[in-house]
C-alpha cells in the first residue's frame, strides 16, 4: 500500500517543498485560482503543506506520521482510508486532492466516496502530474520512494474517472511550464487547454445535478 511510503519518509517528503519554494510557491497559485467554498476536506492531506495554505477544515490520510506533522500545522485531520471517507453524505462544499490520486489503489472507490460527500453543487480540485508531461516522463524515469509506486494519468484520463462516476468537468489550470533540469521560474497559472507542456495540472469538477 503506498501509504506505508509517506508513514516511512514524511519528514522527506515534507521537505521537498521548502527546498523547491519556486516550484511550491506556483503550485499553490493554481490551486488558490479556484473557488473554494467551506467546508473543504483535503483527500490525501499528508503533512498538510497545501491544506494549511488553502485553509482546509479537514485532512484524511493513511500515513500516520504525515498526520503528525499535518496535526503540528494546526489542521484538523483523521486517520482514514480515501475509499471509506468517515464523513457523512452530502457533509462538505470542496475537496481537494493534490498529487493524491496517482497513489490510490482504488481510484473510482475513492472518487466515488468523494462524489458522496459532495454537496450538489460542490467542486473538486484534482491535481496531477501529467504522465505526458516533461514532469510525468521525468519521474517515471528517476522513480525513488515516491513516485516509483505511483500511477501516472493524463489529463484527459484523470477527467474521465472523473466523469464516469458523474461529476461534471469545468476547467483545468496548470503551471511548471520549465522542465525539470530548467532553472524554476515564477509562472501565472495556466489554461490547459492551450496545449502547454505543464508538470503540474488541477482539475475543477462539480457534482452533477447543479450548474456552475
Amino acid at each position: 500500500m503506498s501509504f506505508r511510503v509517506f508513514d516511512k519518509y514524511a519528514e522527506r517528503y515534507d521537505s521537498w517543498y521548502f527546498r523547491n519554494p519556486v516550484i511550491a510557491h506556483n503550485e499553490v497559485k493554481v490551486l488558490k485560482s479556484f473557488r473554494l467554498t467551506k467546508p473543504i476536506l483535503d483527500v490525501g492531506v499528508g503533512t498538510g503543506f497545501f491544506s494549511r495554505l488553502l485553509d482546509a477544515d479537514l485532512g484524511v490520510d493513511l500515513a500516520l506520521n504525515a498526520l503528525r506533522i499535518a496535526r503540528s500545522r494546526g489542521i484538523e485531520v483523521v486517520h482514514g482510508d480515501a475509499c471509506r471517507l468517515p464523513l457523512r453524505d452530502s457533509s462538505v462544499s470542496s475537496v481537494l486532492m493534490v498529487v493524491t490520486l496517482c497513489f490510490l489503489d482504488e481510484p473510482m472507490k475513492a472518487i466515488s466516496e468523494v462524489l458522496r460527500v459532495l454537496r450538489h453543487g460542490g467542486r473538486v480540485i484534482a491535481c496531477i502530474v501529467p504522465r505526458d508531461s516533461s514532469w510525468g516522463k521525468y519521474y517515471m524515469r528517476k522513480g525513488g520512494p515516491f513516485y516509483s509506486i505511483a500511477r501516472f494519468y493524463t489529463v484527459d484520463e484523470a477527467i474521465k474517472l472523473f466523469t464516469n462516476e458523474g461529476f461534471k468537468y469545468v476547467k483545468a489550470l496548470g503551471t511548471l511550464s520549465f522542465k525539470p533540469w530548467e532553472e524554476p521560474k515564477d509562472e501565472e497559472p495556466r489554461d490547459w487547454y492551450l496545449g502547454l507542456d505543464l508538470g503540474f495540472v488541477c482539475i475543477e469538477l462539480i457534482k452533477s445535478g447543479a450548474s456552475s
